[in-house]
């Protein structure tokens, strides 16, 4: 089965957080643990990365998510209450708290569950969705330093030189650092 374009992102940050733990993705990864109930593994990951990045919003709010899961209402409400502080805006903090309080949760999932029993679907011409057997051809334009190292460390050379190109273009103030770095790869390959 083919990869979804979200699914090949995902590795790509993956790979960056596994080179560098120290990277402000560290929320997108806790909040993958969170949807894989390793909440163990999602609290020390926020913890440590809202250690490095304390105004980093998006982490408390996936942090009191996390603790919605643990049941502890308190720290939940704490940590909405931080990451709302730090964007100064109190609906986001009033649509956390409606989430702690756990009604609006079940009255839509009670609502949408009704919709969805009585939904009719009619059923797709085969003409409608044509079927390709080929592989997707998925142009991902993430690139940044620390990927071009992790390809450049795995032997990728051909694309580690490609990101080191396009980030020379990108920020002309170090074209000679990359310059440098591509040159460095032409030598030991």
């Amino acid at each position: 089965m083919a990869k979804s374009k979200e699914e090949y992102l995902d590795e790509k940050i993956n790979l960056i957080y596994e080179f560098n733990t120290q990277s402000p993705l560290f929320s997108r990864i806790a909040k993958a643990e969170i949807d894989k109930n390793n909440l163990l593994s999602a609290l020390s990951i926020l913890e440590n990365g809202i250690k490095l990045y304390p105004h980093h919003p998006t982490a408390y709010f996936i942090l009191g998510e996390l603790y919605i899961k643990t049941g502890d209402k308190l720290k939940a409400k704490e940590a909405f209450t931080n990451g709302s502080d730090l964007i100064k805006n109190s609906d986001t903090l009033n649509h956390y708290l409606k989430m702690l309080s756990g009604d609006s949760i079940d009255n839509n999932l009670s609502d949408l569950a009704e919709k969805l029993s009585k939904a009719k679907m009619p059923k797709p011409l085969e003409s409608d969705f044509p079927i390709s057997e080929e592989e997707p051809d998925f142009q991902i334009t993430l690139f940044s330093e620390t990927y071009a190292d992790i390809l450049a460390s795995q032997s990728e050379t051909d694309a580690a030189i490609n990101i080191y190109t396009k980030l020379m273009e990108e920020q002309p103030h170090k074209a000679d650092y990359f310059l440098k770095k591509i040159n460095a790869l032409k030598r030991i390959f």
